[in-house]
């Protein structure tokens, strides 16, 4: 399941379950008219979709334990230092940063040759992550 299809339906589901709680013991309590029963029902169910999915979004970018549950095998986050050979054979030294976010990956980083020539990486921002690492 992809992360944000996870994300939504998680966060629907509690939702449901929460709102229709709520609507059993509130609607018993009062006596109004059934078009406002549905339009209290219809704010109450869109505020707490939304402050459960937004409460799910920020325990994702808080927690690293967050972000491997949701994410799974589309997770990749750290740091990778390597080299590569160029084609003047000479060894170009890289550091790279991976930032997992729920629907993007961005990679920041620098190569650098023997002279200590830093050629920066423009961080790419919004690259989807359509790639599901497995066997890791």
């Amino acid at each position: 399941m992809k992360p944000l299809l996870k994300l939504n339906s998680i966060a629907l589901s509690i939702t449901t379950l929460i709102v229709f709680t709520i609507w059993t013991n509130v609607f018993v309590l009062i006596q109004i008219s059934d078009f406002y029963k549905i339009l209290l029902g219809g704010i109450i169910s869109l505020g707490i979709y939304r402050l459960l999915a937004g409460g799910i979004i920020w325990l994702f970018q808080k927690s690293k334990k967050m972000k491997k549950y949701f994410l799974g095998g589309y997770y990749l986050e750290g740091t990778w230092v390597g080299f590569y050979i160029g084609v003047s054979r000479k060894e170009r030294f890289m550091i790279e940063r991976f930032e997992q976010e729920l629907d993007s990956l961005v990679i920041r980083g620098k190569f650098i040759n023997r002279i200590k020539i830093d050629f920066e990486i423009p961080a790419s921002i919004g690259m989807k992550n359509d790639i599901r690492l497995t066997g890791i």
